[in-house]
């Protein structure tokens, strides 16, 4: 009886770890400015990248020099993200034992704002930033919600952004190096705490670093444990509490999450564009990442600045590229991926049936004719062996002709709209 118990365990874990290791990778999905879409479905999953800590430490040294010299480091970190003003600071009320919104000149009885606040500057005292307002969180000398949610997560690894103290001093101004990245990371994960969760800009290219860092499935874990902190932060009567649940998010916020984290905030905070793009390169273990990225993501983190919104969900990621994105998915040369092109679809049966010779299920390049054109124009190799010009050019006047003489829906004459537009920037050069 003993060994028919035994065997079954023993076979119930080999089918537990037959079920994790064969898991179907996430599949990536594309949308350009024009409404073309394609798919990219990697073809295994990927390692997470290990950070060194002296990996990280030059990292740091090499970025710290670039973080934006932010006078009001939270106010200015929202701003940045785009994140949401909140109400401000929430009191706890000892008689109801409820979370209230603080109004302006409102009664203070029941509620201590002060002891909150001597709280956290006594915590300060103890760490390497010194006394007073160590992370620069008060706002009007207030602990508002945002302040408690950066306070927490400095709790959970603060060890990992004190280790780069050092390697910020070059810059002239560790400590606000410090600062602002303790509430830029802060408020980025805010983002997933928001009603619809999306990167755009700069938190987007922060997004697809971390899930070439660390793989969709921790980064989705992070973002639904950074939820529960902001409700434990928001319900939290006193300093106390509020440690204690950054200390359980610390124990899904590893350490190697942290270092990529901060890395990929250092990278981006302050820049956009080629300027952003350009310091990729000093995120550690750069050249993993970006191979990772290609065959994980199907897109090139070079061309990361034509980003605009990126969702993370179970199983998928979603992306919207800018117009005139040149981000194509070139992992297949890798043999690590498929992407499939998906034609968009059009009530009107002619423009239709040009939507179907402009996007093939079996095209190699994502983006129709005009990420061909595109692909030619810029390496000079044609796609599946035959110049696109030509062909794009002859598509031009066909959805002129379409946009000139059909009676189109709402629908589809923005589509066919968006389409050309697309073409005609592609023709272009651009």
């Amino acid at each position: 009886m003993r060994m028919d118990w035994t065997m079954r365990c023993l076979l119930g874990l080999w089918l537990a770890l037959l079920a994790s290791c064969s898991a179907a990778p996430h599949v990536v999905r594309f949308r350009n400015a024009a409404g073309a879409t394609w798919t990219y479905q990697p073809t295994r999953r990927a390692e997470p990248i290990v950070i060194s800590d002296q990996q990280y430490q030059v990292a740091i040294q090499a970025l710290s020099a670039g973080v934006p010299p932010w006078t009001r480091p939270l106010e200015d970190a929202r701003h940045f993200f785009g994140i949401p003003e909140r109400s401000g600071t929430f009191l706890y009320e000892v008689r109801t034992r409820r979370l209230i919104p603080e109004e302006e000149g409102g009664p203070m009885d029941e509620v201590s704002i002060e002891k909150w606040v001597a709280d956290y500057k006594a915590w300060c005292a103890g760490t390497k930033l010194g006394t007073g307002d160590c992370l620069g969180i008060l706002i009007d000398g207030k602990l508002t919600s945002h302040g408690r949610y950066v306070l927490a997560l400095w709790i959970s690894r603060g060890e990992v952004l004190e280790a780069a103290l050092e390697s910020a001093r070059q810059s002239g101004r560790p400590k606000e190096v410090l600062i602002a990245l303790a509430c830029a990371t802060g408020m980025y994960f805010m983002l997933w705490a928001l009603p619809e969760p999306a990167s755009k800009g700069a938190a987007a290219v922060i997004t697809i670093g971390l899930i070439g860092y660390l793989g969709v499935d921790t980064v989705l874990s992070l973002g639904t444990a950074f939820e529960q902190l902001v409700r434990e932060s928001d319900q939290a009567r006193d300093f106390a509490a509020l440690r204690e649940a950054g200390q359980r998010f610390g124990k899904v916020f590893g350490e190697n999450a942290a270092r990529a984290l901060v890395s990929l905030a250092a990278a981006a905070i302050g820049r956009t564009g080629g300027e952003l793009i350009s310091k990729l390169a000093s995120l550690p273990r750069a050249n993993q990442l970006f191979k990772v990225v290609l065959e994980q993501g199907g897109l090139d983190l070079a061309a990361a600045g034509t980003l605009e919104t990126v969702v993370v969900s179970p199983g998928a990621v979603s992306i919207s590229l800018t117009a005139g994105s040149t981000l194509m998915a070139s992992a297949t040369q890798l043999g690590t991926g498929h992407p499939l092109a998906e034609v968009p679809q059009a009530s009107n049966p002619k423009l239709q049936n040009t939507l179907r010779e402009l996007f093939r299920d079996s095209d190699k390049i994502p983006g129709g004719t005009a990420g061909a054109v595109r692909h030619e124009l810029k390496t000079g190799e044609l796609v599946g062996g035959k110049s696109h010009l030509q062909k794009g050019r002859e598509r031009v006047v066909r959805l002129e002709r379409i946009l000139a003489q059909e009676n189109l829906s709402p629908d589809d004459r923005a589509l066919a709209e968006r389409i050309l537009h697309d073409l005609r920037e592609a023709l272009a050069g651009r």
